[in-house]
């Protein structure tokens, strides 16, 4: 299970998304980023990334089409 979770203005936690898969790569950070987008999201600040260090060059690949380069999108993995 993978969880998108955001803050609004106020500066309170809101989930954004919830999504099932067997295996994660590049299509399906594609997918998840690419649906967050069409429903408002502005911005990626942070993406922290728990339990598996492989999938942070899949995400940054997934972000590569939909970031404007003008925000750094960091990585925490732990």
């Amino acid at each position: 299970m993978f969880l998108a979770l955001g803050s609004n203005i106020e500066g309170q936690k809101e989930l954004r998304g919830m999504w099932l898969a067997e295996n994660e790569g590049a299509k399906f950070w594609l997918n998840v980023l690419t649906e967050l987008k069409n429903r408002g999201l502005n911005d990626i600040l942070i993406a922290c990334v728990a339990g598996n260090p492989v999938c942070v060059p899949e995400m940054d690949d997934a972000v590569e089409g939909l970031a404007n380069g003008n925000e750094p999108l960091y990585y925490r993995v732990w």
